[in-house]
């Protein structure tokens, strides 16, 4: 048996995970600061829940947004390599067992004109869409600053400014699974941005406990996004937070198709 299938059967657990209210969050409620700092600390992941009328708009996109990735994705093959770029992050990238698209936050100003094999429709909403994310990303990283009461130039935000040229960017992936868990490539990492926000619909991820240091299973919350630290806001936090070793996963045997949203928070190129 390889270790991929032995390390799936022997933690099929799902990991505990705290959640986090974003209009507490917004609110600077105490309570949920500490669970958020608590989180970020120790397994490094968190989820965010939207589902109070006040914060649920980026939630009534996410049906319109997975159906533009499947559309996306379902393009012939020389339509997707039209914005291939093998020398840069961005772009299309076909991988053994999944498909990537990326575009950066500072490509926005030119109408993602870099990216022909990207149809009007799907810039028209994933745009907005991805701007809205690096808001929801900038108003976590505000609130992890002042739950460590981080002032003036210590604070995380201020590796994000307005203006300054950033790799922040926002990617969507068509990860099918395979015919058998075994066949699943080792993939484990750790994110070296500062934040990484997810949307997805299925259970496709386990993360390594720090405490177990086994493999947990990270389930999908309806009208929740799962957020998870990465290694830049490790070193920016002076080790204070934690960026947790995980990998994509499938519970079972068996081709399935599968799309995730994610919207990745890398420091500015000045910070």
């Amino acid at each position: 048996m390889s270790n991929t299938a032995a390390a799936t059967q022997e933690s099929p657990e799902m990991a505990s995970i705290k959640t986090i209210n974003m209009g507490d969050i917004l609110a600077r409620e105490p309570v949920a600061l500490r669970v958020l700092l608590d989180a970020a600390r120790s397994p490094g992941f968190f989820y965010v829940d939207f589902r109070e009328p006040s914060t649920a708009d980026i939630l009534e996109e996410l049906p319109d947004m997975f159906a533009l990735v499947k559309e996306y994705f379902c393009q012939p093959e020389h339509e997707k390599m039209k914005s291939y770029y093998p020398n840069e992050e961005c772009g299309y990238k076909r991988y053994a067992q999944l498909e990537t698209f990326e575009f950066a936050l500072d490509d926005h100003s030119n109408g993602l004109f870099n990216y022909p094999g990207f149809q009007q429709n799907q810039k028209r909403s994933m745009m907005p869409f991805s701007e809205r994310c690096h808001k929801v990303a900038m108003q976590i990283l505000s609130a992890l600053s002042d739950g460590l009461m981080r002032q003036g130039t210590e604070r995380f935000e201020n590796k994000n400014l307005p203006g300054m040229p950033s790799d922040s960017g926002f990617m969507i992936y068509c990860a099918p699974t395979q015919a058998r868990v075994a066949d699943v490539e080792d993939n484990a990492h750790t994110d070296e941005g500062t934040l990484t926000l997810m949307f997805f619909n299925q259970l496709c991820m386990q993360l390594k406990h720090p405490r177990t240091n086994e493999y947990q299973w990270i389930e999908h919350r309806p009208g929740q996004m799962l957020v998870n630290v990465g290694n830049s806001l490790v070193e920016h936090s002076n080790g204070e937070f934690y960026s947790c070793l995980h990998r994509a996963m499938q519970p079972e045997d068996g081709v399935e198709e599968r799309y995730l949203l994610s919207y990745l928070l890398r420091p500015g190129k000045s910070a």
